[in-house]
């Protein structure tokens, strides 16, 4: 994976910005969405290659470090948020009471999008074909959350 021009870093973060607050707002009711603080970028997969959860030696992870696990209130937990600008594997794990056995894979089409918290579990899915698929991404913080974009959580599935 590589990460975009940077010239290009304005345009996505302008678009993913709007449909952020968007889609919070109007779909699932968040109170102020104009109020997070979103970092966005764009990756670009050139295939074939492994899964990252086959690259991280078969963990998943968060995007966020490990502070931001326990809380409950979906409203105070960073957000993450993939539009598929080009078809592509998605693995995660539907709750934290899961194990490795409950992983799932959906295949995100051109177009669609996840949105997830803090506390999935997930990982890009393997590229088998000679191909090259990009994605938009963004993280969004509530204003009181402090976060290193540079860490993130990976949990090995057969811990837990």
């Amino acid at each position: 994976m590589e990460c975009m021009d940077p010239s290009r870093y304005s345009q996505i973060h302008e678009l993913i910005t709007h449909l952020i607050h968007q889609v919070l707002h109007e779909e699932c009711h968040y109170s102020d969405p104009y109020s997070l603080k979103i970092h966005a970028s764009a990756i670009k997969t050139v295939g074939p290659s492994l899964s990252q959860y086959e690259c991280h030696h078969n963990k998943l992870h968060s995007d966020y470090d490990k502070s931001f696990m326990g809380k409950s209130d979906w409203t105070s937990l960073p957000m993450s948020f993939i539009l598929a600008l080009d078809g592509f594997e998605f693995m995660y794990l539907p709750g934290i009471d899961k194990h490795r056995a409950d992983i799932e894979t959906i295949n995100l089409k051109e177009g669609e999008a996840a949105m997830f918290t803090s506390r999935c579990l997930h990982s890009g899915g393997a590229l088998k074909e000679e191909a090259t698929r990009i994605r938009l991404f963004a993280y969004a913080l509530p204003q009181h959350c402090y976060w290193n974009y540079s860490c993130s959580y990976s949990q090995n599935r057969g811990q837990l």
